[in-house]
């Protein structure tokens, strides 16, 4: 509601991790709102967020997602990792 009278908008999807407390499916179906759950701790979930960050940052169009998409897995898997003692995971 609050955006609908502040800034005359619908809501159409609702994005949340899996916690309980968003969990209101009769509202969101009586309204025609999309509920999408992320899932948290992911391989998919961090490369993610790291592909909307590097988007957002630097101001690209999101035609360009599935470029940076590229290079952020390109990066990750040549960053040293903890589990591996600080080694490349290459």
């Amino acid at each position: 509601m609050y955006a609908k009278n502040q800034f005359n908008l619908d809501v159409k999807i609702i994005r949340t991790d899996n916690s309980k407390e968003f969990d209101f499916i009769e509202l969101y179906d009586k309204h025609g709102i999309l509920h999408k759950k992320s899932y948290v701790e992911t391989p998919q979930q961090h490369i993610f967020n790291i592909n909307h960050n590097l988007i957002f940052q630097s101001r690209l169009p999101k035609s360009y997602w599935s470029y940076v998409v590229a290079h952020v897995v390109y990066l990750i898997n040549r960053l040293p990792l903890v589990v591996l003692k600080k080694k490349f995971s290459l």
